[in-house]
């Protein structure tokens, strides 16, 4: 995880954004501050690898220029460029203006993943200096990254009264009405968005993703292929065009694109993500030696060597092991993982942990990892941040301990919880209503998914537990047929298959 969860879910929704009218910017050289404006501006578009040029730019004229090495610190592609970069800003900060010094301070607490600390400073710059919009959004920022939905709202709305023609502020605007499940008002925003920069990338890529979360899949893909015709090195769109192929069942041309994202990128680090998503693509199709050479050149790819890389290739491998029900062989993969990163970078392989032992069967391991997450959580002040996935772990522990009523009203929760997904948790509500012998409830649960993607593997094959419980071999028949073509080269060994074939057997004696 080469980023702190914070930015990481920002870098996915495109909210890195930024603006400097009304930031006091201390610089010992014009040629310097010209620089830095650029990349600042470049920053707000979303324009990433270009807006890291002219912080280098500006940092070579003043190797002293505080907010030019924040600047790079939010567009660095590696986890140790990100904390130099950050400790540099912190430093030269000493030689800024009190709001420099200020503001660098709560972006050192966002950066840290301290959120309640940044929170506080940024309370203080608004205080002091309430008509710098600048600390308005980056508040609004913070609380949008702890799932603060309607604070965030508030503030970039403040934002805009300051600044009605501040691009940033709608983009980010329209995440949190998304994520509160206000689709309508996402809608609008996203749109006003579009209208102030026509040209650019990300508007595209924003407003293609509430069509996605709407299960609008091809006006998504349209939508992101706009983004790419305005940047083709846009590498998010590429990246979620492959996840609508993948949401609606179209696996091979979800290969076709993370395979072409390969050929078509020039940044390494976008290469190495794409060999990773195509490891977890064939890995959930059942061909675990091929999503395990994925791996491998994930692995080779990545510019990023940190600790943290490491932990993440690790992770991808067990990923790997897990998805095809190898839970000894992803254990030890997990373990290495948590033991390179000290405890305050453990939280997602902590929650892969508990989920694994779930799945397992290990209950009080589950629940031991479960609870070590939590007082994590509690101790970093992101709680909020990590309920969907606690939320998800109580409800497998649940499931699988028999509680059935629990683990029902806990994936009911994270449907609720989860407005930019929300048919996440479907199947595994499913699965829960079949196991309470609630095969109509279980059909439900399953529809909207099915009539989303009629290929997905998991409810092809409860749809079979589902026809068998039914006494109807030939429907039980169908949907294990259409499963054992899309597993057509997994692995012999692969759980689903063998499951295919139980099932196969049960049917075929139904039939006699």
């Amino acid at each position: 995880m080469r980023k702190t969860p914070a930015l990481i879910c920002l870098l996915a929704a495109g909210c890195l954004m930024a603006q400097t009218r009304g930031l006091t910017i201390t610089t010992k050289s014009e040629a310097a501050r010209a620089e830095f404006e650029k990349g600042w501006l470049c920053l707000d578009k979303q324009r990433t690898d270009v807006a890291k040029i002219h912080f280098e730019k500006a940092i070579q004229q003043d190797a002293d220029f505080a907010l030019a090495h924040l600047g790079l610190g939010l567009t660095t592609s590696t986890y140790p460029e990100q904390k130099q970069a950050i400790s540099r800003a912190k430093n030269a900060a000493a030689r800024a203006s009190k709001m420099e010094q200020g503001f660098v301070t709560a972006m050192y607490y966002f950066f840290d993943n301290r959120l309640n600390d940044a929170q506080k400073q940024f309370q203080m710059l608004k205080k002091k200096y309430p008509k710098v919009e600048t600390f308005w959004y980056w508040s609004a920022i913070s609380h949008y990254a702890n799932r603060e939905y309607e604070a965030a709202v508030q503030e970039f709305m403040q934002v805009l009264e300051i600044h009605p023609e501040y691009h940033a502020a709608y983009n980010n605007l329209g995440y949190a009405y998304r994520d509160q499940g206000d689709y309508d008002k996402a809608k609008q925003v996203f749109i006003k968005y579009t209208e102030l920069l026509p040209d650019e990338p990300n508007p595209h890529d924003s407003l293609a993703d509430l069509y996605m979360t709407l299960g609008e899949y091809d006006k998504a893909i349209a939508s992101y292929q706009a983004a790419l015709k305005a940047d083709p090195q846009f590498s998010m769109s590429a990246d979620k065009i492959a996840t609508c192929y993948l949401r609606t069942g179209r696996y091979d041309e979800a290969v076709a694109q993370l395979s072409d994202m390969v050929k078509s990128f020039s940044d390494p680090a976008v290469i190495s993500a794409a060999y990773r998503r195509l490891a977890d693509v064939y890995a959930g199709l059942g061909q675990s030696s091929v999503a395990l050479e994925e791996c491998e050149l994930a692995e080779k790819t990545d510019p990023d060597t940190s600790q943290q890389a490491q932990a993440s290739a690790l992770a991808a491998k067990a990923n790997v092991w897990s998805k095809a029900h190898r839970y000894e062989q992803a254990r030890p993969l997990l373990e290495a993982a948590l033991q390179k990163l000290p405890r305050g970078q453990q939280s997602p392989f902590i929650w892969a942990m508990a989920n694994l032992e779930a799945e397992a069967g290990n209950l009080e391991l589950a629940e031991k990892y479960s609870i070590q997450l939590q007082g994590l959580a509690e101790e970093q002040g992101l709680l909020k941040a990590y309920a969907t996935g606690l939320n998800y772990l109580k409800a497998v522990i649940a499931r699988e301990k028999g509680d059935y009523a629990t683990a029902i009203a806990a994936f009911e929760k994270g449907g609720e919880l989860n407005k930019s997904n929300p048919l996440a948790y479907r199947v595994d509500l499913a699965k829960v209503y079949f196991k309470n012998s609630d095969n109509a409830a279980a059909r439900s649960a399953l529809k909207p998914v099915l009539d989303q993607n009629p290929n997905d593997p998991e409810a092809l094959l409860l749809l079979a537990d589902l026809a068998i419980a039914e006494k109807d071999p030939d429907a039980a028949d169908k949907s294990l047929t259409t499963l054992k073509t899309l597993l057509a080269s997994a692995d012999d060994d692969f759980y689903l298959l063998q499951e295919v074939k139980k099932k196969q057997a049960v049917a075929q004696k139904l039939q006699k």
